[in-house]
């Protein structure tokens, strides 16, 4: 593993309350949750760069009220469409049903 140096004023560790190692942690936490939520890297990735399990990666990421998780959902353009352009009953109609010959509505 690299090492990163950084330089801190000293009395930063004191306004903050914290020791130069605990310092260390929570700013790799940090950086690692914005990587994270800039969609450049992965929990499991994240969690690695913290130094701490996935489990308590997430429940950072709720403390500081960041998405813990990232949904992308991918709609057809006539379904769109049938939702903000023309009405809710073209929508309905443009659901494809999850068993054939069974209309979703």
């Amino acid at each position: 593993m690299a090492t990163v140096t950084i330089e801190v004023p000293d009395d930063a560790f004191k306004a903050l309350h914290r020791s130069p190692q605990e310092l260390g942690r929570e700013i790799r936490l940090a950086a690692a949750m914005l990587w994270y939520s800039q969609g450049r890297i992965s929990h499991e990735k994240a969690a690695q760069i913290a130094g701490v399990s996935r489990i308590d990666l997430i429940d950072a990421l709720a403390a500081a009220r960041l998405p813990a998780f990232s949904l992308l959902v991918s709609l057809g353009s006539d379904l769109v469409l049938g939702f903000f352009g023309t009405g809710p009953d073209r929508a309905r109609n443009q659901i494809p049903s999850l068993t054939p010959g069974i209309n979703p509505v």
